[in-house]
């Protein structure tokens, strides 16, 4: 059993991963660590949790109560599992390795082009099952979701949690019509990804209706890069309550990794 844990709020997190990074992740190599939402977030939004898996933490607690991309992530990363994943390679503590945590090296990968090609969708989930299918308008965002190197610190040690943003690479379809839309082949393209541990790095895909005011996420998937099969592919998506659907998406994915 665990005799050392500390559980921190996310702001208390942000904040020691800015200032000491690299005793951060050493700690997390070593001893548990639990970052939870902090206990202003009245709407039950969550963070990200890609920022914590980065540097070691193992348990990030979520707010269950709000399907957004927090919990969209989450499911990316233990989808299919018993809610226990390895860290990656150079993540874990190993009494042989004699390096100090200023010379160890975490392996990652400099990607030179993520294409990702929607062609097409299938009996999307309506947002309520009564809705007319002819005024859905869906368009399906895109996201490669990753992070800066565990071990740097972040820039302004005065920023918020709110004010540190991940590493962003999206990028969104044009419009369709109807729960069966043809996006006609439209591509999204990453280039010169820097830094991805594929085992920590996300590709998102939420089909958002478009609907006088904010939009509202009608179904959404989340692969996990190093699950992810190049080439043609049906993605099963799940509605907005995390509840799987019949809805599938027709995609294409390519990546290439720079020499």
């Amino acid at each position: 059993m665990p005799n050392h844990i500390f559980s921190l709020s996310e702001n208390a997190a942000f904040a020691i991963q800015r200032r000491m990074p690299k005793a951060l992740f050493s700690h997390n190599r070593q001893f548990l660590m639990r970052t939870y939402p902090h206990g202003m977030r009245f709407d039950s939004s969550n963070y990200d949790p890609v920022i914590f898996w980065r540097a070691g933490v193992q348990v990030v607690a979520l707010n269950w109560q709000s399907w957004d991309l927090g919990m969209v992530l989450n499911e990316g990363m233990f989808m299919g599992s018993d809610g226990y994943v390895l860290k990656p390679k150079g993540y874990r503590h190993d009494p042989r390795d004699q390096q100090s945590i200023e010379e160890s090296h975490i392996p990652s990968k400099t990607l030179e082009r993520v294409a990702i090609t929607i062609i097409a969708a299938q009996n999307l989930p309506l947002l309520n099952r009564h809705d007319d299918p002819a005024k859905f308008i869906p368009y399906v965002k895109i996201g490669l979701h990753t992070e800066p190197d565990a071990l740097s610190a972040m820039v302004d040690e005065n920023a918020t949690a709110e004010q540190v943003k991940q590493i962003g690479y999206s990028g969104e379809t044009g419009k369709s019509k109807g729960t069966s839309p043809d996006f006609g082949g439209e591509t999204v393209e990453f280039l010169n990804v820097e830094g991805v541990v594929p085992e920590l790095a996300f590709l998102s895909f939420r089909v958002m209706n478009d609907v006088p005011g904010p939009d509202v996420m009608a179904a959404w998937a989340c692969v996990r890069l190093d699950r992810l099969r190049l080439g043609y592919r049906f993605l099963r998506v799940l509605d907005r309550e995390g509840m799987p659907s019949k809805g599938i998406l027709l995609v294409k994915s390519e990546i290439r990794e720079a020499l």
